[in-house]
């Protein structure tokens, strides 16, 4: 019986022990668990504030853009408002040099006749100078096929020419 009695005591004492040593690798594993946990948590936390810096910072770029790009909007609309300005001057001006020019084209035109009379001239050699023209219509890369046409025009305007000038004379 003794023999049974430690045996069962040191089945005790092993279980005892078995049980401790299970309680601290339990410990151990919460511990270990734990700072991984706290590592995990550490990480994220990091990479969320990362995060967060970045989006801050895109959205000030944007409104940073925004406004640059509102900027430009006022100095486009701003360049536009002056050029329109300045067309419309240059029109004005234009109108008025216009009206002015129209003016004294009128008056001289008018002068030039007052000093000139007018007289009506008929053309001479009317006929074959309507030929000619059209010949060379008819012909503008052969226009030595309108030569006789050419020489009888010449022949006709010396002849008036002569007449002219016996009358004149």
């Amino acid at each position: 019986r003794s023999s049974d009695l430690q045996q069962a005591r040191r089945e005790l004492e092993t279980r005892k022990r078995f049980e401790q040593d299970k309680s601290f690798a339990q410990e151990e594993i919460g511990k270990v668990l734990e700072r991984e946990k706290l590592a995990a948590n550490e990480h994220l936390t990091r990479a969320i504030l990362r995060e967060k810096a970045a989006t801050e910072e895109e959205r000030l770029k944007a409104k940073r853009f925004a406004q640059q790009l509102e900027e430009k909007e006022r100095q486009l609309k701003k360049q536009d408002e002056f050029y329109k300005e300045q067309l419309a001057k240059l029109e004005d001006r234009s109108a008025q040099f216009y009206k002015l020019t129209t003016e004294q084209y009128q008056k001289a035109s008018s002068e030039v006749e007052a000093r000139f009379k007018r007289y009506e001239a008929t053309p001479i050699c009317g006929d074959l100078q309507e030929k000619i023209l059209h010949c060379y219509q008819q012909n503008p890369q052969q226009t030595l096929n309108c030569s006789s046409l050419a020489s009888q025009y010449l022949h006709c305007v010396n002849s008036v020419k002569r007449t002219m000038l016996r009358r004149e004379g």
